[in-house]
């Protein structure tokens, strides 16, 4: 989001770009911020289990909560098959309803605990 320096009138904004992988899923993201023209990126990194790479995370097995629909993968940046935790209780159709008071929190703003 752009803001503005009034004192100096300077415009600061950043553009990202993301690199799309064979499965069409986000695998890196280069962030250019202006006007200093600095740039960042971050890589994605999916193990063999097509589950993203996070240090010390352990996945269920139910099928990611974040491909119903499909917007929550990109929003988060996650396209992992699996929950990137165990719930205490699921559904009929495996979806969490009690994420339990262990889970721990990750990246996603809506993943809360009851």
């Amino acid at each position: 989001m752009p803001s503005v320096d009034h004192d100096n009138e300077i415009e600061s904004y950043s553009l990202s770009h993301y690199t799309l992988g064979s499965r069409d899923r986000i695998i890196k993201r280069t962030r250019t911020h202006y006007p200093d023209m600095r740039i960042d990126s971050v890589n994605f990194t999916y193990g063999q289990d097509d589950n993203l790479f996070v240090p010390n995370l352990q996945y269920g097995n139910n099928i990611s909560f974040l491909r119903t629909p499909k917007l929550g993968m990109l929003l988060s940046f996650d396209y992992s098959v699996n929950n990137p935790f165990i719930a205490s209780e699921y559904n009929s159709k495996g979806l969490p309803t009690n994420f339990g008071p262990n889970t721990r929190q990750y990246g996603n703003r809506f993943l809360y605990t009851t």
